[in-house]
């Protein structure tokens, strides 16, 4: 894996933490948008990592952005707390339609002085799904898993449990209650071909 040292303050001037979608595209016109939502957590038994981010792309327009959690700088979401064990936090984003695919992971970890080092894939690989215009698509509970050098990340179909997230928090946003027909997007990470992705238990 490729690693570089970097120092802390940077990210402090050039805003490295990255969005789960870009700003923009909550502003897109009714017919031009769809919906992506899901867990990201990690599992911190092993040790944490500062950053967990599973990246991913549009085909069509080149526009990137990342699936992150941060154990030790957030909290997380306590619907998600497995035995103190796992943190993370639920998300529902609003993206365009199109091709995308994941195609590049990062694990950052903080060391002294500010420095970091940043783990992430020699070779990018790609998983790719599709998002219909107008539709809500589960993508699935995304576990990051801390490994000697970098982690791995997992996909595991928890639906029931997402819709019910999904159902609270718009309840409370007093926002309009999630569709019944929702579109299950959990890809297949074996079809991913690197160590990476992979399935979860």
């Amino acid at each position: 894996m490729r690693w570089g040292i970097v120092l802390g303050f940077l990210c402090a001037l050039f805003a490295c933490a990255p969005s789960i979608a870009p700003t923009r595209w909550e502003a897109l016109p009714e017919g031009q948008r769809a919906v992506m939502f899901g867990t990201i957590t990690a599992d911190i038994s092993a040790g944490a990592i500062n950053r967990y981010m599973l990246r991913y792309r549009n085909f069509d327009t080149g526009e990137t952005a990342a699936l992150n959690v941060e154990p030790l700088d957030d909290s997380g979401d306590d619907d998600l707390r497995e035995r103190g064990r796992v943190v993370g936090r639920f998300f529902e984003v609003t993206l365009p339609p199109g091709r995308y695919e994941f195609y590049d992971v990062s694990f950052l970890a903080m060391g002294l002085f500010g420095a970091s080092r940043e783990w992430s894939a020699r070779t990018p690989f790609s998983l790719p799904f599709t998002i219909q215009a107008g539709r809500t698509h589960y993508l699935g509970d995304v576990r990051a898993y801390p490994a000697r050098a970098g982690g791995y990340f997992t996909f595991t179909d928890r639906e029931a449990r997402a819709r019910e997230l999904l159902a609270k928090r718009r309840a409370a946003a007093k926002a309009p209650p999630p569709p019944a027909d929702i579109v299950n997007i959990v890809p297949d990470p074996d079809k991913a071909g690197t160590p990476f992705l992979r399935r979860g238990g």
